[in-house]
This record gives structure tokens, sequence and C-alpha cells, in this order.
């Protein structure tokens, strides 16, 4: 598996894969001496966009591929150019709404503490950041403070008194004397 990245971490990705994909469509790099880097860097780009359930920005796994595709496709440098900004921009776009928390955040908790909503909060910026496995510490953490918020409010006590459960399951019994050498009467 590739290596988690940020989305600003992602965003200079995309750009720097957009003009490695240009500088070959227009003449200005060869194929065979840069294709290899680019594969390195698409496999890290997909496996980081399909993370973030985001459809990766380059349909070309080689730039063989997008060599074929600009040749049945794409006559001018500009409009290769064009289709290529394109893809860019609405990569960048999808990345910039992560950015600033759409697609990430839920709903916030009706009932809830400041603990919990800096929880909540903490997570998302991991997410964000492409750190989803230290998210969930935070999302745990959120959960548990929580269901204690709800339970606390539904037996109408204070946190930090115990609950009482009721009888204990099974039959009463008298507590037993214990002797002093430890035997029961």
């Amino acid at each position: 598996m590739a290596q988690p990245l940020s989305v600003e971490q992602l965003k200079e990705l995309v750009q720097r894969q957009s003009n490695v994909i240009v500088t070959t469509g227009t003449g200005g790099s060869r194929i065979q001496d840069v294709d290899t880097d680019y594969q390195s860097s698409d496999r890290m780009l997909v496996a980081n966009f399909r993370r973030l359930r985001l459809e990766p920005p380059f349909p070309w796994r080689t730039l063989w591929e997008w060599h074929g595709f600009y040749s049945q496709n794409l006559g001018t440098y500009a409009s290769r150019r064009q289709h290529v900004g394109q893809l860019t921009r609405a990569a960048l776009d999808a990345l910039d709404a992560l950015a600033v928390n759409e697609g990430v955040a839920g709903p916030a908790p009706a009932s809830t503490s400041e603990v919990v909503r800096a929880a909540l909060g903490d997570a998302e910026v991991l997410i964000r950041e492409g750190r989803p496995s230290s998210a969930v510490d935070r999302v745990h953490t959120a959960l548990h403070g929580h269901l204690r918020s709800l339970r606390c409010g539904e037996h109408n006590r204070p946190r930090g008194r115990p609950v009482d459960n009721g009888p204990a399951q099974g039959p009463a019994r008298e507590p037993s004397s214990v002797q002093r050498d430890g035997r029961v009467q």
C-alpha cells in the first residue's frame, strides 16, 4: 500500500503529474525518460485518491497510454493542455473541498460535551491530513465520552457517581462469616 499523503501533498503530486503529462504530450520530454517516475507517482496518487473515496484524476497508468489517447483524440498541443488542465482542476477542486471540511464531517451529536466536540474536531483534522489511523483514537474518545454523557443524563445523576443497577443476578445469599483461619461458618 502506498504511503498516506496529506491533502496538501496530494495537491502537489497532482500538479507534478499534470506537468509531466503536458510536457510529454507537447514535445517537451521523451516518454521513455520519465515514464518510470510517472508510474511510481501514479500508483501513489491512485491509492491516496481511492483512500479518500475520490476518483483518480488521470486515467492513464503509463505515459504510453496517454500517448495513445492524445494521438487519437487530441490533435493539437493546445487541446492536450486544455484536457489535462480540466482534469487537474477537477482533482484540485475535490481536494480543496476536503480541505474545507466537505465530504469528511458528519453531523454533530445533539447532546454531548465540549470534550466530545473537541475530539470529533481533532478526528476531522486528522482525516483531512490523510492520517485516518490516528483519527480512530479520537473517534473512540468521542464515542466513549458521548455514551458516558448519555448514560449520566439517562440516570439524571452527576458524573462520577456509581450507578445502582439493582440486585445482582442469581439467588440472594446472606454474607458468610469467615473465621480467623479462613474457614466459612
